[in-house]
């Protein structure tokens, strides 16, 4: 879950290199691609923030979007944590949301 937010953290300040793992690391094991558990040395990154690549809405925005085809809303909790039995992480629901393809 942690990734998910960096993911959305990162797209949100700017930083348009970032991917995720479709299938997480056991897709990835499963493809035949290899694995290094070598530690890289530490280097000094050039990483600026920018204008965000992401789009946040308010409620009240993602109210008047309802039945349009301005925005996708994703919510990517567990079904347990959507249906509000263990929401151990954040009392507030989090949740994507992207402009529209």
């Amino acid at each position: 879950m942690y990734a998910a937010r960096l993911w959305w953290l990162l797209r949100w300040l700017g930083h348009d290199s970032v991917a995720r793992l479709d299938g997480g690391l056991q897709a990835w094991e499963n493809a035949g691609q290899s694995l290094d558990k070598t530690v890289p040395p530490q280097t000094k990154g050039t990483f600026k923030a920018a204008a965000p690549l992401q789009v946040t809405l308010d409620a009240q925005a993602i109210e008047r979007s309802i039945g349009t085809r301005d925005h996708l809303l994703i919510d990517a909790r567990a079904a347990d944590r959507y249906r509000g039995e263990n929401e151990t992480l954040d009392p507030i629901p989090s949740a994507g949301i992207f402009p529209a393809r």
